[in-house]
């Protein structure tokens, strides 16, 4: 190559091929065309002016293709698919947005459809990609970092909650006898009303639930680990019984290992846990699951009308209605009401506490241990 400009420009090329190899778009029989204008032998153009797009698209696709064998396979079908999804519509909506000097008006785009939390996740990887590109000397600078700072500062951290111990027995006890409404849906009225259905066999699916509620609050597991558990994950070692968590359930994908990443984790059964275990009906399903959606198949976590979450929301609403309980807590927070409450039952040190939940001691002190409001001061001097 004769210049610097023709050999940046074959470099580009070559890049280009090495991630639509990796992503699948690499197409055998027109790849002269694709990447060197070339038509029946002949090049339809000087090898200078072919440069890769460098716009946001082709930064992530770059960033993916680098990154893809060291990632977690979680994050890689859920986080990196829907950022996949959303850089695919707002192309499709006007490609222009996808420029760098655009990013301004691509953040209030997604400001626009998203919730401020989702978006600043979202943001927070297209900002490692971008600083990628730049290491790799493709841009020079990064416009988002300043702005993702900026809104970062600004997002208003969620306290930590979690339900009292006698609300957690008001919610189990409910789902075994819930008579409680369970929504189904909603609509709108020719009129333009807006109105609500219900599941006719609201007592039927709250008592389906009842023991997923239940096994939640006895171990704080995340809802994914919950939905991929088996009758094989129940496993004893020497005279000890446990839960083996050794895999997830999200988004109709079954990954091998835990959200943060650690192979397995083991969970001791205590005389609470056994007993509601050796309840639980063992139902025929191919994946011999433990707990089964009603279709007898691994439970949906989405936001359906008919996911753990809104069942979940459906029960504990009526109990806030009805004074019994404070307020209502997202189905993820099982999870906070038990690591709280072991922890101040002061049987367990902080240490042990966080690795029975799969976390280290800091995540564990900074995003599921709730304050003690109620509590009574000691006299201390």
């Amino acid at each position: 190559l004769e210049t610097k400009k023709q050999w940046s420009a074959i470099t580009d090329i070559c890049q280009k091929i090495d991630i639509d190899l990796r992503i699948g778009k690499f197409n055998k029989e027109s790849w002269k065309s694709d990447y060197f204008g070339i038509l029946n032998g002949k090049s339809e153009r000087n090898l200078a002016p072919i440069l890769t797009t460098v716009n946001l698209k082709s930064i992530w696709e770059n960033y993916k293709s680098i990154n893809q064998d060291s990632a977690n396979p979680v994050t890689i079908k859920t986080t990196w698919h829907l950022i996949d999804q959303r850089i695919s519509i707002i192309e499709n909506t006007d490609s222009s947005l996808l420029e760098l000097e655009n990013i301004e008006e691509f953040i209030n785009i997604l400001k626009s459809k998203y919730a401020l939390t989702t978006v600043i996740v979202d943001l927070v990887i297209i900002n490692a990609a971008i600083n990628l590109a730049i290491k790799q000397k493709k841009i020079t600078h990064n416009p988002l970092s300043v702005i993702l700072s900026a809104m970062q500062k600004t997002r208003v951290k969620k306290k930590v909650k979690a339900y009292s111990v006698e609300e957690a027995k008001q919610i189990i006890e409910c789902f075994y006898n819930c008579n409680y409404p369970i929504k189904s849906g909603q609509g709108t009225l020719k009129d333009g009303t807006q109105r609500t259905y219900y599941f006719r066999n609201s007592k039927g699916i709250a008592l389906h639930y009842a023991p997923l509620i239940e096994f939640r609050f006895l171990t704080g597991c995340r809802p994914s680990e919950a939905f991929a558990l088996t009758w094989e994950d129940i496993i004893t070692v020497g005279t000890r019984s446990y839960i083996r968590f050794n895999k997830v359930y999200r988004r109709d994908c079954l990954l091998e290992g835990t959200k943060n990443g650690v192979e397995t984790r083991l969970f001791p059964i205590n005389n609470q846990l056994k007993e509601l275990l050796d309840r639980i009906p063992k139902n025929p399903n191919k994946s011999n699951l433990i707990f089964t959606h009603h279709s007898n198949n691994y439970y949906c976590q989405e936001r359906s009308q008919g996911s753990p979450n809104n069942i979940f929301k459906s029960v504990v609403e009526g109990l806030v209605k009805d004074g019994l309980v404070s307020q209502y807590l997202p189905f993820y927070n099982e999870r906070h009401t038990f690591g709280t409450h072991l922890v101040r039952s002061g049987k367990v040190d902080l240490k042990t506490a966080s690795q029975i939940m799969g976390n280290s001691p800091e995540v564990l002190m900074k995003n599921y241990l709730a304050p003690n409001h109620d509590i009574d001061l000691p006299e201390l001097f």
